[in-house]
């Protein structure tokens, strides 16, 4: 065998690995040290591959990453605690180079968006697994039915919710283009699991990924019969939740209190709520330097006594870097959102990969993501597919297409 393609096929399934070990082993102080082992693993087999190949080219990727990385490192010299920051960017120089590396990996595989999704497709899915075997399946029935929260013991539990989440939107589309039953039954089961985990943000997922994709699934001609069938599943699931004593539907009910002042309030979100009104004054006094990369956390400890971050990935980064940080932070973003909205394809493919862009800028409002590995994972997934439809590539490999 070529050794180049042994390399490739080496560094895929070790990417898949990797994402598996991020769902899973990531969280925990106990497991992390297998996670960064394997991410280590991962890195150097693409790495390998990508030199065999010598095919590096520099574009405005990196000069993303270079922007960005040199106003965080520069964001130390006025940090508040300058040795939170200098750890953070520790960790944002590792995620920088991974993405690099992936970008540089996957941009000549002749498949590289399917075989991303199904990368994470796969390791939501065995994470969904790796859950009923800790919790057992009572433990998951006992969940829906009672409304205990599952998950914080694998991963935070929000994070739980919203990979199993994206594991059941991925799955649904699988099916829809492979026509293979599992994928149909994987995506079921990953629904649940989201469930179990009593997550606003895994809800959100599932209502929106699902209505956005049985719009895009089904031709004009067959509208109606996306509409009917995205009714009748909501209407299934609506009359079967509010049978149960469902913590995320208690929840959202939390959230809606707090805009109406009546019934009882979400303490959850009552904080969210104060961080950015805190976080908002943060910014207005250093609009423009912000106080330093993590150093949220530090403001909130000198003034409130106690830290957190802000749970909120907009605010935490105007506050920590500013508004220039901000603007060289999320430029790339909307820059792929322009492409998307701007260029009409019929490739499920790309539809699937903008949706999932669209929900993870909602998320962003609820949580910090800047110095997670599946963010990159993402953003260059995001990149790939924004490059296919610059080149015209709407017909590809395995291309998913509409009923």
């Amino acid at each position: 065998m070529n050794l180049n393609i042994l390399f490739e096929k080496t560094a895929y399934i070790s990417f898949i690995i990797n994402l598996i070990s991020i769902f899973c082993l990531g969280y925990s102080d106990e497991t992390l040290q297998y996670a960064n082992i394997i991410f280590g693993i991962n890195m150097t087999f693409m790495l390998v591959s990508v030199f065999l190949h010598q095919n590096i080219t520099i574009n405005s990727l990196y000069f993303y990453f270079s922007c960005n990385f040199i106003w965080m490192l520069a964001s130390i010299l006025w940090s508040i605690n300058s040795e939170n920051a200098i750890e953070k960017m520790f960790t944002i120089t590792q995620l920088f180079i991974f993405a690099i590396v992936m970008y540089e990996f996957f941009k000549i595989r002749e498949n590289a968006l399917s075989e991303i999704l199904f990368a994470i497709f796969i390791s939501g899915f065995v994470m969904s697994i790796y859950a009923v075997v800790y919790y057992s399946v009572n433990g998951v029935i006992n969940s829906l039915l009672t409304g205990y929260r599952l998950g914080d013991e694998i991963n935070q539990i929000n994070v739980f919710g919203m990979y199993s989440g994206f594991a059941s939107l991925i799955g649904f589309v699988e099916y829809f283009n492979k026509k293979k039953a599992f994928y149909i039954y994987a995506s079921a089961f990953c629904s649940i699991i989201a469930i179990s985990s009593g997550s606003v943000k895994a809800l959100f997922i599932l209502v929106m990924g699902f209505a956005y994709l049985l719009l895009s699934l089904y031709s004009k001609k067959n509208i109606l019969k996306g509409i009917i069938v995205g009714t009748l599943i909501i209407t299934i699931a609506t009359s079967f939740m509010s049978q149960l004593n469902y913590s995320v539907l208690n929840r959202v009910d939390g959230i809606i209190n707090i805009f109406t002042g009546s019934g009882t309030e979400n303490t959850s979100a009552l904080l969210r709520f104060y961080m950015i009104n805190v976080g908002w004054d943060y910014f207005c006094d250093r609009p423009f330097l912000g106080y330093g990369l993590d150093n949220f956390r530090n403001l909130l400890l000198l003034n409130m006594g106690f830290m957190t971050y802000s749970h909120n990935n907009f605010l935490e980064i105007l506050v920590d870097l500013g508004l220039v940080g901000f603007i060289n932070y999320y430029v790339l973003y909307f820059k792929l959102v322009k492409r998307f909205f701007s260029t009409k394809t019929n490739n499920i493919t790309i539809k699937t990969i903008m949706m999932i862009l669209i929900i993870n800028l909602v998320l962003d409002f609820g949580e910090v993501s800047y110095y997670n590995k599946i963010t990159y994972v993402y953003l260059i997934l995001y990149y790939l597919a924004a490059e296919q439809l610059k080149r015209g590539d709407n017909i590809v490999k395995n291309l998913y297409k509409t009923a």
